[in-house]
Parts: C-alpha cells; sequence; structure tokens
C-alpha cells in the first residue's frame, strides 16, 4: 500500500476505535444506513457482489468532515444492512488522480474484482477514465492510466468534465458509459468498448440533454430488467417544475426505454424523478445472484450542510432498495431483508 493509502486507513481504524469504545459516539451514529466513520462521504461507488458479499465503495475524505481530495472507502456486508470497513480501497496518489479518485463502479470479473474510476489532474484541469484490479481488499492501479482520455472521444468537449464511468461486460466485451460536457454546456451519456481492458474504442454519444434535462449530468448507470433497458443519471441545475416532478439543483432519474445495440443509441420512452426527498443524489444499481437489481444512494445533497460541529462524519447513505419493473414504470422497496429488523408488528 501507498504512504497516502497507509495513513487513510490508519485515520479510519482509529475512528472505529473510537466509536467502538465511546458512547457517545455510537449514540451519534446510525443503526442501519452505512455511514462513514469519519470523515466526508458522498456518492456510493462500485456496488457491486464479489466472493460471497455486497461491496460499496464511496467518495471518502477521512481527514475532514467536509469535502476533500477524494479516496475510494470500502465496506462490505452478507445481510445489507450491517457493514464491516475495509482499508480504503484508493488514494490519489499517482500522476493519473493526483488530484482526486472520482466516482466509477466495479463488477466481478473472473477471480477479479475490476474497478473503473475517474482522476483527476487539476493542473491540467482534465478528467479521464482509470482503472484498478483488485482481490476485495486490495487494489492495484493499471500502470497505462488512464486508459480513456479526450484521445478516445472524436469531438470537442469540456475536458473538465469527463467522468463517473460504469463498466459492464456484454458477450465477452467491456463496455464503459460515462458523462461529459458538450458543447452546449449540458450533459451527454457516452459509450466506449475494448476487448482487454487496456485499448478503449468510442462507440457512441447514447443520449443527451440537449440543455431540456439539466446541464451536466453524472453517476450513469445502464441496465436492464426484463425487456426493458433503465439508464439512470443524476442531472445538475435542475429548474423547479412541480408539475414533472422536479425539484431545483441537483436529481436523480430513471430513463426506461430500449438501447439499440446496433448503433448504441439510447430511445426513451419515459423519465422521471427517482426519489421526491430533496436528499437523494448519485445513486448506484447491481445485480444479485438471486437476481433481484438493488440500489444505494448518498443520502445527502450538495446544496446543504448540516452536519454539527462536534461529529466525527458527515453523510451517509440510503437503505438498498429491490427494483422492478412494470408497464415500463420502475418500482422500488426496501431489500426484503430489513424485515428481520422489525419488532412488535401490529396490523
Amino acid at each position: 500500500m501507498t504512504d497516502l493509502l497507509n495513513n487513510a486507513t490508519k485515520v479510519q481504524n482509529e475512528c472505529l476505535k473510537k466509536i467502538d469504545s465511546s458512547l457517545i459516539e455510537k449514540s451519534k451514529r446510525p443503526h442501519f444506513h452505512l455511514a462513514s466513520p469519519c470523515g466526508w462521504i458522498n456518492d456510493p461507488n462500485g456496488l457491486s457482489f464479489y466472493k460471497g458479499q455486497l461491496h460499496l465503495f464511496f467518495q471518502y475524505h477521512p481527514y475532514s468532515n467536509k469535502w476533500g481530495p477524494m479516496h475510494w472507502g470500502h465496506a462490505v456486508t452478507k445481510d445489507f444492512l450491517s457493514w464491516n470497513f475495509l482499508p480504503v480501497a484508493l488514494a490519489p496518489d499517482t500522476n493519473a488522480d493526483i488530484d482526486g479518485c472520482f466516482s466509477g463502479t466495479a463488477m466481478e470479473d473472473g477471480d477479479f474484482h475490476l474497478i473503473v474510476y475517474t482522476g483527476v489532474v487539476s493542473d491540467n484541469a482534465v478528467q479521464n477514465q482509470c482503472i484498478a484490479i483488485g482481490d476485495g481488499v486490495e487494489y492495484k492501479k493499471l500502470e497505462n492510466n488512464p486508459v480513456i482520455t479526450a484521445r478516445n472521444i472524436p469531438f470537442e468537449y469540456d475536458v473538465a468534465h469527463f467522468r463517473d464511468p460504469k463498466v459492464w461486460k456484454e458477450n465477452g466485451t467491456y463496455y464503459v458509459a460515462a458523462v461529459i460536457k458538450t458543447q452546449d454546456k449540458s450533459g451527454a451519456l457516452v459509450i466506449f468498448k475494448s476487448e482487454n481492458l487496456k485499448e478503449w474504442k468510442f462507440v457512441s454519444v447514447a443520449d443527451r440533454s440537449e440543455c431540456k434535462l439539466g446541464m451536466m449530468w453524472e453517476c450513469p448507470d445502464f441496465f436492464s430488467i426484463g425487456e426493458n433497458d433503465v439508464i439512470v443519471i443524476s442531472p445538475q441545475e435542475m429548474k423547479e417544475d412541480l408539475e414533472a416532478g422536479w425539484h431545483d439543483g441537483n436529481n436523480s432519474v430513471f430513463m426506461t426505454g430500449k438501447m439499440n445495440r446496433d448503433e448504441w443509441k439510447f430511445n426513451r420512452k419515459s423519465v422521471y424523478q427517482i426519489d421526491y426527498g430533496i436528499d437523494f443524489y448519485a445513486p448506484e444499481t447491481t445485480l444479485l445472484p438471486d437476481g433481484r437489481r438493488i440500489m444505494m444512494g448518498w443520502m445527502h445533497r450538495w446544496e446543504g450542510f448540516s452536519t454539527p460541529d462536534d461529529y466525527l462524519w458527515t453523510g451517509m447513505m440510503t437503505l438498498p432498495r429491490e427494483l422492478k419493473i412494470n408497464n415500463g414504470i420502475v418500482y422500488q422497496n426496501p431489500v426484503r431483508e430489513l424485515e428481520s429488523k422489525r419488532t412488535n408488528v401490529e396490523f
């Protein structure tokens, strides 16, 4: 492990010891929601099932309860409600990500756990996509990071806004969907493919805002439920429209429809808000071995900061939700494991 990884993990472990030994600190902790041991967390990252456990990574700054240089924290669960923290998985410790390991996703790939994330270099005002491969505890970044850069995109865009890769595999080919800010200053979803994780080819602009669905898009997800394809996007700078269900600022939406896999163009059928609360952002999903598609989001928001001064931590995640689709509409329910926590049930 690098010095930055060791230091971040050491700080985290000291905070965990303090929580274990202090009734005062325990009283400030949520009972079921995953929260940072100390420091700041935002977007859930790398939600994936690997080696018999659900893994959740998250944007993490362990040194302050304010946003700072982003690391990837790491926790695992077997019951989707109680979490164990593992060593910090990524730190901004290479030339490709020296100013932050921003959001991304993960997947089981044979014996390995594959992470694709955004590396930030502020001096050059660029964001690129990077890869790390691990065993569920330790992760090693590829030497040729970043693997997807402006060289892979055949048109001009704002290079300071190219982030949040979603990785998956179809028919032996790796795919990554990421978001960019186009020349009209609004978001678009772009897709790349690779046979070996090192060489990537631009495939398409799958969908775009055109300044109609917020401005910059963030944290895409793409999956299928039955015959329906679903894209999850967190659009920024939305204008309040109570009739349509939008609130001011950052929202998170389901876009249902069908992905044309010949051209990798998404044909939208519907677009609607995922959660009507304002403290919900950047959700990710994964498929469990039993066939359930589950989703978790960041239970906080960029527009507000409400952490008391004496708290070690800021930010937590929603409980996992099971997703189903009926007549093109995605329905959400708390994971069934939550039923085991119910007591004194009355009808």
